[in-house]
C-alpha cells in the first residue's frame, strides 16, 4: 500500500515539475509506473531468488529485507525518472492555459 501512495505523490509532483518547463508529463508519468511496476520487481526476485538459493532455509527469513529491498528499488527508479525530468530543457512554445 505504501508503494501506491508513493507513486501517486511522485506522479503528482513529476506533474508539477514538468508543467512548469512547459512540457507534458505523460511520458514520465508512463516511465515511472512502468519501471516501478514491472522492472524493478523482477530485479528484486531475482535477487530475492538468489539469496534464498544460496543461504537456503535461512534466507527465508529475510521477508524483511525483501520488503525494505522493494521499497529502496522503487525509490531508486523515481531517481532516474525524476533525474530525466529534471535534465528536460524548457518547451520552447509557450504554454497553454
Amino acid at each position: 500500500m505504501l508503494e501506491l501512495i508513493l507513486m501517486a505523490v511522485f506522479c503528482g509532483k513529476l506533474r508539477e515539475l514538468l508543467q512548469a518547463k512547459g512540457r507534458s508529463a505523460f511520458a514520465y508519468q508512463l516511465a515511472l509506473v512502468g519501471l516501478w511496476m514491472f522492472v524493478e520487481p523482477v530485479l528484486l526476485t531475482l535477487l530475492c531468488a538468489a539469496l534464498i538459493f544460496t543461504l537456503g532455509s535461512a534466507g527465508e527469513q529475510l521477508v524483511l529485507f525483501a520488503y525494505v529491498a522493494a521499497i529502496f528499488g522503487a525509490l531508486t527508479t523515481s531517481l532516474i525518472v525524476f533525474a530525466a525530468a529534471m535534465a528536460a530543457p524548457p518547451s520552447r512554445m509557450p504554454p497553454t492555459a
